[in-house]
């Protein structure tokens, strides 16, 4: 392979690297993030979405179980809509794992977060996983509230929530699929065919010179 044609697909291969190569993720949080989130959707989930292990969908607040995400302070919320809306709920020591199309982003309402909670984005493609915990959200108000999770640069597939201890509850689950493939434009193609074909015929040249 001559120089300057081993210099192109070297060129070409770093980019397709560049391209492909993943980025550090990113957590943010917004608190009291049930403002932001339309409550009639709490527990709606995207086409393609399913749960593998389900969690329990419950309303309203249970003193020393669980608290609803839309929850203004105690035992009060902004409105009958928020204290009828229903959401996701998943007991100690249980798991509830939701299976999506390979995804780059994650958000969703994360109610009352606590020590003994924990959210994973998992890729069963490469093995990669994401464990969030409060300490994660630096600044969030344990056990109080709801915070408007937001993560990005993560490819995944799954999402496991777990809780260690009384409950972990969540609603609103949005996430963003993985581009598609850029193909090769066709002239593109035409190019690499014919910087191949100079390529080849220079080193037949060079045999039988």
């Amino acid at each position: 392979m001559s120089s300057p044609f081993r210099g192109f697909v070297l060129g070409v291969v770093l980019a397709v690297a560049t391209v492909q190569g993943s980025s550090a993720a990113t957590i943010t949080f917004k608190n009291d993030g049930r403002n932001l989130v339309d409550a009639s959707r709490s527990t709606d989930l995207q086409s393609g979405a399913s749960w593998l292990a389900g969690p329990d969908i419950v309303s309203g607040s249970v003193s020393g179980q669980y608290r609803s995400t839309f929850e203004n302070g105690a035992d009060t919320f902004a409105s009958d809509a928020d204290r009828r809306a229903t959401y996701f709920r998943v007991h100690d020591g249980q798991t509830a794992t939701l299976k999506v199309g390979r995804s780059s982003a994650l958000s969703l309402l994360w109610g009352s977060v606590d020590t003994y909670n924990r959210i994973t984005l998992r890729d069963t493609v490469t093995g990669a996983a994401l464990n969030i915990t409060i300490a994660s959200l630096k600044g969030v108000a344990e056990g109080l509230g709801a915070a408007l999770l937001s993560v990005k640069g993560f490819t995944f597939n799954r999402v496991d929530f777990w809780s260690s201890g009384n409950s972990i509850e969540f609603s609103n689950i949005t996430t963003t699929p993985v581009p598609a493939p850029v193909p090769l434009p066709a002239g593109g193609v035409l190019m690499l065919s014919a910087i191949g074909s100079v390529a080849l015929l220079r080193r037949r040249r060079a045999r039988h010179a």
